[in-house]
């Protein structure tokens, strides 16, 4: 056992000192030239609004005004994405909770009507998802639900409704997925900072992949990525630009280029990622 312990102590150095080494960041721009991101995901925040007030989540630690977004521009994004071709997955999600914007069952039927390929996927702390409202939303063409836990035991409805899908459908791990985030938390796993918005327990990584979605707040604004709870970093907006201009704009590309392969041009990168003392980010409060 000691061995092994030593062995891995020793590989652990090995692979950090080559990750800070020249030629290592020699490999990263080498790559940065050669790999262009493609959209993989796209997240629309339709309502801000959450009837949860989590430790882990900045809606608790910072706060923001309870806004929905105008179904206007929520249907010019989806639009716009038909002219794109977009064929992957979409959410209505940033950081208010889903289910609590009754427009919600509307919206995704648009969505499915004009993007029938692309795979919706639901975000919820589950609360409000009763067995109708999941009929009605999988009615309306929602492919996934993603389920996460925020107490030690999941509300008695939501049991009830995880129960029904799980009997009901033979698929249902190809429709359903239950994370704890409640137990990461309190057992102190490895959780996303939020741009040092939150106090967890984080690490620091090497690149990331954030970037390569595409994320619409309320107000119609392309933010850098999922993190950005107070859109800081704006690369345009809907309103004004295609989804095929906002994306292709050589500034955002460079960015998303940079960030993928482990460069951090913003702060709020470096926070997120280098796993900077929180002391080092009051600016953001």
């Amino acid at each position: 056992m000691f061995f092994f312990k030593v062995f891995f102590k020793i590989f652990y150095l090995i692979r950090e000192a080559l990750r800070n080494s020249l030629a290592f960041r020699y490999l990263k721009y080498l790559r940065i030239l050669l790999f262009k991101p493609t959209l993989n995901r796209v997240e629309i925040e339709t309502t801000t609004i959450c009837n949860r007030k989590c430790s882990y989540c900045p809606n608790f630690t910072v706060g923001r005004p309870e806004e929905l977004m105008d179904e206007k521009v929520y249907y010019k994004i989806i639009d716009s994405l038909k002219r794109y071709g977009y064929k992957k997955m979409i959410s209505p999600h940033f950081y208010g909770e889903p289910l609590t914007d009754s427009r919600l069952p509307k919206l995704m039927s648009y969505t499915k009507k004009n993007l029938p390929e692309a795979k919706i996927v639901l975000f919820t702390n589950g609360d409000l998802l009763t067995i109708n409202k999941f009929l009605e939303l999988k009615d309306a063409g929602v492919d996934f639900f993603r389920i996460s836990q925020h107490s030690k035991q999941l509300p008695r409805n939501v049991l009830e409704t995880i129960q029904y899908i799980r009997a009901s459908f033979t698929n249902s791990n190809d429709i359903l997925q239950v994370v704890n985030y409640y137990d990461m938390y309190h057992k102190n796993k490895i959780m996303e900072n939020r741009g040092g918005l939150v106090k967890v327990r984080t690490r620091k990584q090497h690149y990331c992949d954030y970037v390569n979605n595409m994320i619409f707040d309320y107000q119609g604004n392309a933010i850098i990525c999922c993190n950005d709870y107070k859109s800081s970093i704006i690369f345009g907006n809907i309103k004004e630009n295609e989804v095929v201009e906002i994306w292709n704009d050589k500034n955002y590309v460079k960015i998303r280029n940079l960030i993928s392969n482990g460069f951090w041009p913003y702060q709020i990168c470096k926070i997120c990622k280098e796993s900077l003392p929180l002391h080092d980010i009051k600016h953001l409060k």
